[in-house]
């Protein structure tokens, strides 16, 4: 068995080093996950998107103006929080607050906690500090393991992109 496995081992292993392998290939495409993440919020009925742009979030930003979802830009985050829910419940339709990191996130808790209250179907969209900043004091550094969750975060959210 032994001699069986070590035969796969280094097939295996000329296959993946092969330069022919990789050149017969298909070109793959690449997204980023900024790209993927609006394509989960088109699949999931997500029109109208409110936020503040700029820091981290740009990427997100970038490509919800590369989609079909409505992009609706406000001078502060709880504004636009409270617009989601109104929005929400004038379509029947999920939407998107975005924010930035830092005071972007705790600017639209308040916010959050009413959509979830009134059952608000608000998706909260944010970018956090990078794992090697962390501890840095990198600007406006927040992840979800710096602010007190008691709930907010629901378990399938992502501390980081």
């Amino acid at each position: 068995m032994d001699a069986k496995f070590k035969d796969i081992k280094a097939n295996t292993s000329k296959e993946l080093n092969s330069t022919e392998q990789q050149s017969h290939s298909k070109p793959s495409t690449h997204f980023l996950v900024a790209e993927a993440v609006v394509k989960i919020l088109e699949d999931m009925g997500v029109q109208y998107a409110f936020g503040v742009s700029g820091g981290a979030i740009a990427p997100m930003w970038a490509a919800l103006h590369e989609s079909p979802v409505q992009v609706l830009h406000f001078r502060h985050e709880a504004g636009a929080a409270f617009a989601a829910i109104e929005a929400h419940f004038a379509s029947d339709r999920p939407v998107v607050v975005f924010t930035t990191t830092g005071p972007g996130i705790t600017n639209a808790l308040t916010e959050l906690l009413a959509a979830r209250w009134e059952g608000a179907k608000v998706i909260f969209v944010s970018a956090s500090t990078s794992a090697p900043q962390r501890g840095r004091w990198a600007c406006l550094e927040t992840s979800t393991y710096t602010m007190a969750s008691a709930g907010i975060f629901t378990s399938w959210s992502v501390g980081y992109c």
